[in-house]
């Protein structure tokens, strides 16, 4: 794994610590809903399902999305079996996951 792939598990840590995150694909896509998503991170093997139902929200609302390490991985960082998506609450944390991770499709919210 690559220093700015664990840069960015140990930031997306800290952000579940501090309650700035939607962990799973329903918390994700709720968040989306709501408007309060920063950016969406998705591993690099996240699921059709998940695909599915979190892109077309996120380009919809203009809200970054982030390509992470596998779901495998991304749950051991957040202390969950595999996760396919995180919707991500925080300006702040999602500039900083940013310089991280590969946008697949930035929006306007986070480069503000």
């Amino acid at each position: 794994m690559s220093d700015r792939a664990r840069s960015a598990l140990g930031l997306l840590g800290l952000a579940a610590k501090a309650h700035r995150l939607a962990i799973g694909v329903d918390a994700a896509r709720d968040a989306l809903r709501r408007g309060v998503a920063e950016a969406i991170v998705l591993p690099g093997d996240a699921s059709l399902r998940a695909r599915d139902r979190l892109l077309p929200l996120a380009r919809h609302r203009a809200v970054a999305l982030l390509v992470g390490p596998d779901a495998e991985r991304l749950g051991a960082a957040l202390g969950r079996p595999p996760v396919h998506g995180v919707a991500v609450l925080d300006r702040q944390v999602a500039r900083g996951l940013t310089m991280y991770l590969s946008a697949q499709d930035r929006g306007e919210k986070v480069g503000r």
